[in-house]
């Protein structure tokens, strides 16, 4: 999947997640992997690493008993796009 994330959009990254063909920590470590790339860019002050893995670890625990809402995997794409 890795090289067709930044493609994707944000209801196809869901439908992924909930089919299990995409993680989470996944799509976290992208991100986290694009932001550590364009650090030069400075557009981030702080990043909070750990507390983005534990989050996408819960919710992605959620998501697979089935207790997540209906906004939980779109929140968190959501939030490591921005």
């Amino acid at each position: 999947m890795g090289n067709l994330l930044p493609y994707k959009n944000y209801s196809e990254k869901i439908s992924l997640i909930k089919k299990g063909k995409l993680s989470l920590k996944e799509n976290t470590d992208f991100f986290l992997n694009k932001i550590k790339d364009n650090k030069q860019l400075n557009a981030f002050n702080f990043i909070f690493e750990e507390e983005a893995k534990k989050q996408a670890e819960k919710i992605q625990n959620k998501i697979a008993s089935g207790s997540f809402g209906k906004l939980a995997a779109f929140f968190k794409a959501l939030s490591l796009t921005m």
